[in-house]
């Protein structure tokens, strides 16, 4: 609004001295105008991530320098994401978190934006070990584990086995949830077989799918935790669930205590890696690219992980951080948890195929019985 004023007085002008041109000095200033002060029309960016997983006050940050505002949509399972991608017409959305196998899946589809280090420079600040896990279709966000969140006023002894949210103890029927997801979902029953959880052997699926079936009676269903207990019933709770690190802190903050936790079970983990990418219908992608180069910023990467407190891939936020965050094992994990967590990997369309009917039998069985 601050050039209204400028605007009047260059019209005045126009109109005593030149009244004949006036037509054409308006369209003129004009044209010259919004050519230089291309924040006047700044573009919104629409950003489809999970819900409370960027700080408010970054984005606020990002806006105030630079007139470009940030709308969030959330969705609260893999799977309903790609769904919603793959059916919503282009340019619905600019800017999407994806998993590191969905990022390549889109990306080779089609659906993504290509981002090299020439259009976000500050991708040199990641570090050499995760610098491959998004290709060339998004920036390496967050990484973490998945494992168990438990209620700890609820649960005790804690946790330590997959087993303990598989087969729980029958105080904690109807207090468990699961997740909706299906490569997710049969995480913990592979795990606990001792089996890969990119396993492509169909039997070692359905060993996992029968130990899945034995938890049903358990189950509040297969909403993601976040989810179930912001939107918990009065009189509902909720003592344990399949969770990603880092969930216990905004379950904290949901719940309005500290008795959320989290463990890694002993069977073992999966490792995964968040990205964020383009999309190719996005009709703003240099103001995209100016976000997420503002995200890899050092400063700012260490505000979001310091609020979100998700383990970072950014190498060059640490000197920036609280001493405690910095030395802080979830945000920076020690070498030996690498040398013991498994990594998520394409898998056959059959495979993928399967996993999905398991989950939507198992979804069906919870409602009907």
């Amino acid at each position: 609004m601050r050039y209204g004023g400028n605007c009047r007085e260059i019209y005045l002008v126009c109109k005593e001295v030149m009244k004949k041109t006036l037509y054409h000095a308006v369209v003129s200033f004009w044209a010259v105008f919004l050519l230089v002060t291309p924040n006047l029309a700044a573009a919104e960016l629409t950003l489809f991530i999970w819900k409370e997983y960027i700080s408010q006050d970054v984005i606020d940050r990002f806006t105030k320098e630079t007139g470009i505002a940030i709308k969030q949509i959330h969705f609260d399972s893999d799977q309903s994401r790609d769904e919603v991608i793959s059916s919503t017409a282009k340019g619905s959305f600019d800017i999407v978190l994806f998993d590191n196998i969905a990022v390549q899946v889109f990306g080779k589809s089609n659906y993504l934006h290509s981002i090299s280090d020439a259009s976000v420079p500050n991708l040199e600040n990641i570090d050499e070990r995760w610098s491959e896990s998004c290709g060339s279709f998004g920036i390496p966000y967050f990484y973490g584990s998945a494992g168990i969140a438990y209620d700890a006023s609820q649960v005790n002894p804690a946790p330590d086995s997959w087993r303990d949210l598989l087969e729980p103890k029958e105080k904690h029927r109807g207090h468990v949830s699961m997740v909706e997801d299906m490569t997710d979902v049969l995480i913990p029953p592979l795990l606990l077989l001792g089996y890969n959880i990119n396993s492509e052997e169909p039997t070692e699926l359905r060993q996992a799918y029968e130990i899945l079936v034995d938890q049903l009676p358990y189950l509040t269903g297969y909403t993601y935790v976040l989810t179930e207990v912001e939107q918990a019933e009065a009189g509902r709770d909720l003592h344990m669930a399949f969770a990603y690190s880092g969930d216990q802190y905004v379950l904290n903050d949901l719940a309005g205590t500290d008795n959320w936790q989290y463990v890694v079970p002993k069977e073992g983990t999966a490792v995964w890696v968040d990205c964020l990418s383009i999309t190719a219908g996005s009709n703003n992608k240099d103001e995209a690219l100016r976000f997420l180069n503002y995200l890899l910023d050092p400063e700012v990467g260490a505000e979001n992980t310091e609020e979100i407190y998700y383990a970072s891939p950014n190498r060059a936020i640490r000197k920036h951080m609280s001493e405690e965050a910095a030395k802080d094992p979830e945000l920076f994990w020690p070498e030996k948890l690498f040398q013991t967590v498994q990594h998520y990997r394409i898998i056959s369309d059959d495979n993928l195929r399967l996993r999905k009917r398991m989950l939507d039998t198992l979804k069906k069985r919870h409602e009907t019985q």
